[in-house]
C-alpha cells in the first residue's frame, strides 16, 4: 500500500520568540509530532521558516532588519543555528534529518529540478525528513516569496503530496480580518477566486513575512498539482492527526479532480523558460487540445524566436490567446523549412503528445 505523503510548512510565526531567537520548546513540539508522524508510517517533508529570526542577534542587530543584506547576513548565521536545533529535536526521536536549501533557480533550471526531486526520493526511501527552507542567504527576491508558502507547494507538487498543510498563528482563512465582529471562517473553500485574494490580502501573520493571500496562493498552486492543502493551527501530534483526518482546527482547500502532471510535465508547463513561439490553425488547437494528438508542421502558421530542439516553446491559436507549452522535436530552422513541406507527415510531428502541456481548461490531459 502506498504511503501517504504530507508536506509541512511552518513559519516564522510559529517559532520566533518576539524579542528574536527561536522558541525552542515551540521547535521540540513540532519535531516531535513530525517524527511521530513518521513512525506511523507517513512520508514527511517539512519546510519551515525562521533562518533570519534565530540569526540577526548574533549578528549584532537589536531587531528584526527589514533590509536585504541585513536579512542575508542574519539568515547566514541563522540557517546553521536553526539546523542544529532541528537535528538535536529529531535525533532526541530516533529519526535522521536532512537539509536543502532551494530558490527559484531550483525549479527553473532543469538540472537542477531534476537533482532536487531524485535527492528528495532518495531521503524518503531511507525514511529521512527533509528539512527544506530558501537560501535567504543568496537569495534576493525569494526573501518576500510569502514566508515559503510558495516553496512549499511546489515542493509538494515535485514529490506529488497527498497533502500540504500550512500552519500559521490564525485557525483557517476568514472572509475579513479575523479580529472584525463579523468576520466568519471559511472551512472549505472549493475555488481560490481573485476576489479572495483580494480580501485576504491584509491578513498577516503576527512575525512572519507571509499573509494569508501567500498561503491561499500557495494554496491554489497545489490545487492545480491535484494536492489538497489545509491552512491552519496545529501545534501538537494530535492537532496535526486530526488535520490529517480532516478535522483541523482551520480550512481546507480540496485537491482539483484530476490527478495533476507528472514530473516532467510540471516542469515544461510551470517552470521551464520559453525560448520560442508557435502559431497553429484552428485544426491543430483542436486536435492538441480535444484529440490528445501531437502537433504537426502541417498546423503551423509561423515560427517566432530561434531555438534547439528540446527548447521548450510557446504555442498560441490563430487568435494569438495561449494553448498550452512543448519541449520542441525539431528546431526552429527545422521547422521552418518544414511549413512548406507537408508530404511526409510522421517527419513533420514538432511536438510529441508526451511532451506537450495544455494551459486550456477542459482539455484532454496528455499523460
Amino acid at each position: 500500500m502506498k504511503r501517504k505523503r504530507i508536506v509541512v510548512k511552518i513559519g516564522s510565526s510559529l517559532l520566533a520568540n518576539r524579542d528574536g531567537g527561536i522558541a525552542i520548546d515551540r521547535l521540540e513540539q513540532f519535531s516531535s509530532a513530525i517524527a511521530n508522524l513518521q513512525k506511523e508510517g507517513l512520508e514527511l517533508v517539512f519546510i519551515t521558516s525562521g533562518a533570519v529570526a534565530a540569526g540577526f542577534q548574533r549578528v549584532g542587530y537589536a531587531t528584526r532588519p527589514v533590509t536585504t543584506e541585513k536579512k542575508q547576513a542574519s539568515a547566514a548565521v541563522g540557517q546553521g543555528l536553526l539546523m542544529e536545533a532541528y537535528q538535536h529535536a529529531f535525533m532526541q526521536e530516533g529519526i535522521g534529518v536532512a537539509q536543502l536549501l532551494l530558490t527559484r533557480e531550483s525549479f527553473q533550471q532543469e538540472h537542477q529540478y531534476n537533482n532536487a526531486y531524485a535527492t528528495l526520493q532518495e531521503l524518503l526511501k531511507r525514511r529521512i525528513i527533509p528539512i527544506i527552507n530558501e537560501n535567504d542567504s543568496i537569495a534576493v527576491e525569494e526573501l518576500t516569496f510569502g514566508d515559503n508558502d510558495w516553496l512549499a507547494s511546489l515542493v509538494a507538487g515535485l514529490i506529488k503530496a497527498d497533502t500540504l498543510i500550512l500552519l500559521t498563528d490564525v485557525n483557517g482563512v476568514y472572509d475579513r480580518a479575523p479580529k472584525h465582529p463579523n468576520a466568519h471562517k471559511m472551512e472549505r473553500i472549493e475555488n481560490v477566486s481573485s476576489e479572495l485574494l483580494s480580501q485576504a490580502g491584509s491578513q498577516q501573520s503576527t512575525f512572519g513575512t507571509g499573509g494569508m493571500r501567500s498561503k491561499l496562493e500557495a494554496a491554489r498552486n497545489a490545487q492545480s498539482f491535484g494536492i489538497e492543502t489545509f491552512i491552519g493551527k496545529g501545534d501538537d501530534l494530535i492537532a496535526l492527526k486530526a488535520i490529517i483526518r480532516g478535522e483541523g482546527d482551520g480550512t481546507y482547500i480540496p485537491a482539483a479532480t484530476h490527478q495533476g502532471w507528472p514530473k516532467e510535465k510540471q516542469w515544461v508547463g510551470i517552470y521551464s523558460p520559453v525560448e520560442g513561439e508557435l502559431y497553429i490553425d484552428d485544426g491543430a488547437r483542436e486536435a492538441l487540445l480535444y484529440g490528445g494528438n501531437s502537433l504537426l508542421s502541417v498546423g503551423i502558421r509561423d515560427v517566432q524566436g530561434s531555438f534547439d530542439k528540446g527548447a521548450v516553446v510557446a504555442v498560441f491559436d490563430e487568435s494569438h490567446q495561449p494553448v498550452g507549452k512543448g519541449r520542441a522535436a525539431k528546431s526552429s530552422e527545422e521547422m521552418r523549412h518544414l511549413l512548406n513541406d507537408h508530404k511526409n507527415q510522421s517527419a513533420g510531428i514538432c511536438i510529441h503528445r508526451n511532451h506537450w502541456v495544455s494551459t486550456k481548461k477542459g482539455s484532454v490531459p496528455s499523460e
